[in-house]
């Protein structure tokens, strides 16, 4: 049996997150779908740095962190808030 295809979801208002999650599943009912907290997305994205430093520095990289919840998305689906940057 192959496994479903997850999505996650990321908004900066979590309980957007949840209700865009919740017309998802009952729009794809063999999806995982899943809500990824303001709280959440941000420990991965840090995590994600991390990586990218770690691998400029050829040092190895530990991909059993925070970051694993968007590595395994099959779907990312984000808040366009959520891209902003800072320089």
């Amino acid at each position: 049996m192959e496994a479903a295809f997850r999505v996650v979801i990321c908004d900066d208002d979590d309980e957007r997150a949840v209700d865009w999650s919740d017309r998802v599943s009952n729009q794809l009912p063999e999806a995982d779908v899943a809500p990824l907290n303001s709280v959440a997305f941000a420990k991965a994205v840090r995590d994600l740095k991390a990586r990218m430093v770690a691998s400029e520095s050829q040092t190895p990289v530990d991909d059993n962190d925070e970051a694993g919840v968007l590595d395994r998305a099959d779907i990312l689906v984000l808040d366009s808030d959520l891209l902003r940057t800072e320089t």
